[in-house]
Protein backbone atom coordinates (compact mmCIF):
# COMPACT_ATOMS: atom_id res chain seq x y z
CA UNK A 1 0.00 0.00 0.00
CA UNK A 2 1.69 3.24 -0.77
CA UNK A 3 1.37 6.48 1.62
CA UNK A 4 2.06 9.25 -1.10
CA UNK A 5 -1.04 11.88 -0.53
CA UNK A 6 -1.51 10.49 2.77
CA UNK A 7 -1.48 11.93 6.51
CA UNK A 8 0.55 10.46 9.63
CA UNK A 9 -0.26 12.04 13.36
CA UNK A 10 1.52 11.27 16.16
CA UNK A 11 -0.31 12.05 19.28
CA UNK A 12 1.41 12.00 22.30
CA UNK A 13 -0.32 12.76 25.85
CA UNK A 14 2.75 12.15 27.73
CA UNK A 15 6.67 11.87 27.57
CA UNK A 16 8.14 9.88 30.64
CA UNK A 17 11.56 8.04 31.99
CA UNK A 18 11.79 4.56 31.12
CA UNK A 19 12.11 4.36 35.00
CA UNK A 20 9.30 7.10 36.17
CA UNK A 21 6.23 6.03 38.39
CA UNK A 22 4.16 6.07 35.63
CA UNK A 23 5.53 3.99 33.19
CA UNK A 24 6.26 1.41 35.83
CA UNK A 25 2.54 1.49 36.51
CA UNK A 26 1.50 0.81 33.31
CA UNK A 27 4.23 -1.69 32.59
CA UNK A 28 3.02 -3.82 35.90
CA UNK A 29 -0.79 -3.51 34.33
CA UNK A 30 0.95 -5.16 31.24
CA UNK A 31 0.04 -1.72 28.87
CA UNK A 32 1.95 -1.49 26.55
CA UNK A 33 0.24 0.11 23.80
CA UNK A 34 -0.35 3.90 25.19
CA UNK A 35 0.22 7.78 23.97
CA UNK A 36 3.00 7.79 26.82
CA UNK A 37 6.45 6.78 25.81
CA UNK A 38 9.76 7.38 26.85
CA UNK A 39 12.37 10.26 25.31
CA UNK A 40 14.14 7.62 23.56
CA UNK A 41 10.88 6.26 21.78
CA UNK A 42 10.00 9.50 21.22
CA UNK A 43 13.66 10.44 19.31
CA UNK A 44 13.47 7.03 17.87
CA UNK A 45 10.07 7.78 16.56
CA UNK A 46 10.82 11.41 15.31
CA UNK A 47 14.25 10.62 13.50
CA UNK A 48 11.76 7.72 11.71
CA UNK A 49 10.18 10.31 10.19
CA UNK A 50 12.61 12.59 9.62
CA UNK A 51 15.18 10.51 7.71
CA UNK A 52 12.20 9.48 5.86
CA UNK A 53 11.78 12.89 3.81
CA UNK A 54 8.80 13.37 5.46
CA UNK A 55 7.30 16.85 6.43
CA UNK A 56 6.69 17.39 9.91
CA UNK A 57 4.40 20.42 11.45
CA UNK A 58 1.83 21.12 13.94
CA UNK A 59 -1.76 19.94 12.92
CA UNK A 60 -3.20 23.47 12.84
CA UNK A 61 -0.22 23.71 10.15
CA UNK A 62 -1.29 21.04 8.52
CA UNK A 63 -4.49 21.88 8.32
CA UNK A 64 -3.90 24.96 6.85
CA UNK A 65 -1.70 23.42 4.16
CA UNK A 66 -4.77 21.03 3.09
CA UNK A 67 -7.02 23.97 3.16
CA UNK A 68 -5.14 25.95 1.32
CA UNK A 69 -3.66 23.40 -1.22
CA UNK A 70 -7.34 23.01 -2.58
CA UNK A 71 -7.42 26.24 -2.54
CA UNK A 72 -4.75 27.13 -5.07
CA UNK A 73 -4.19 27.23 -8.73
CA UNK A 74 -0.97 27.50 -10.27
CA UNK A 75 0.12 29.92 -13.45
CA UNK A 76 2.98 29.51 -15.13
CA UNK A 77 5.05 31.30 -18.51
CA UNK A 78 8.04 30.61 -19.64
CA UNK A 79 10.27 33.11 -21.18
CA UNK A 80 13.58 32.33 -22.57
CA UNK A 81 15.81 30.05 -19.97
CA UNK A 82 13.25 31.56 -16.86
CA UNK A 83 10.24 29.96 -15.83
CA UNK A 84 7.48 32.36 -14.02
CA UNK A 85 5.03 30.65 -11.40
CA UNK A 86 2.92 31.98 -9.27
CA UNK A 87 0.28 30.16 -6.72
CA UNK A 88 -3.06 31.54 -6.71
CA UNK A 89 -4.81 31.12 -3.34
CA UNK A 90 -8.31 32.41 -3.06
CA UNK A 91 -7.92 32.91 0.77
CA UNK A 92 -7.69 36.11 1.90
CA UNK A 93 -5.99 36.25 5.47
CA UNK A 94 -2.39 36.47 5.21
CA UNK A 95 -2.21 35.48 8.55
CA UNK A 96 -4.02 31.98 7.35
CA UNK A 97 -1.59 31.19 4.60
CA UNK A 98 1.65 28.69 5.47
CA UNK A 99 4.49 28.11 2.95
CA UNK A 100 3.84 25.59 0.60
CA UNK A 101 6.24 23.26 -1.17
CA UNK A 102 6.57 23.42 -5.68
CA UNK A 103 8.20 19.68 -6.64
CA UNK A 104 9.92 21.37 -10.13
CA UNK A 105 11.61 18.81 -12.24
CA UNK A 106 14.75 19.91 -14.46
CA UNK A 107 17.31 18.61 -16.67
CA UNK A 108 19.87 21.57 -15.67
CA UNK A 109 22.73 21.08 -13.24
CA UNK A 110 22.17 24.45 -11.42
CA UNK A 111 18.65 26.86 -10.79
CA UNK A 112 18.79 29.84 -9.67
CA UNK A 113 15.24 30.50 -7.27
CA UNK A 114 14.19 33.92 -6.93
CA UNK A 115 10.54 35.30 -4.95
CA UNK A 116 11.16 31.89 -2.73
CA UNK A 117 10.71 31.49 1.16
CA UNK A 118 14.71 30.27 0.65
CA UNK A 119 16.35 31.59 -2.58
CA UNK A 120 19.39 30.76 -3.98
CA UNK A 121 21.20 28.73 -6.84
CA UNK A 122 20.28 25.20 -6.08
CA UNK A 123 21.88 21.90 -7.45
CA UNK A 124 18.71 19.41 -8.37
CA UNK A 125 18.95 15.83 -6.90
CA UNK A 126 18.05 13.39 -9.65
CA UNK A 127 16.18 16.01 -11.46
CA UNK A 128 14.22 17.36 -9.06
CA UNK A 129 14.15 20.52 -6.48
CA UNK A 130 11.78 21.26 -3.70
CA UNK A 131 11.17 24.61 -3.32
CA UNK A 132 9.00 26.44 -0.42
CA UNK A 133 6.64 29.09 -1.64
CA UNK A 134 4.07 31.35 -0.24
CA UNK A 135 0.71 31.71 -2.00
CA UNK A 136 0.10 35.28 -4.19
CA UNK A 137 3.63 35.60 -4.70
CA UNK A 138 5.74 35.14 -7.47
CA UNK A 139 8.16 32.52 -8.24
CA UNK A 140 11.23 32.99 -11.01
CA UNK A 141 12.84 29.88 -11.84
CA UNK A 142 16.12 30.27 -14.43
CA UNK A 143 17.70 27.51 -15.42
CA UNK A 144 21.66 28.02 -15.32
CA UNK A 145 24.77 26.09 -17.15
CA UNK A 146 27.02 27.02 -14.87
CA UNK A 147 27.47 28.73 -11.61
CA UNK A 148 28.07 32.26 -12.22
Amino acid sequence: MSSNGKWLILNYHNIFTNDSKEMNVLRSHNVYSTYSVTPEMFDKQIRLVRNSGRWIAPINVVGRYIMQNESTTLQVSEHDNKVLIKAVCNIDDKDFLVPMTLIVETSSKFIKVEGSVNDGIYNPVNGRIFIDIMPNKELVIEELKALK
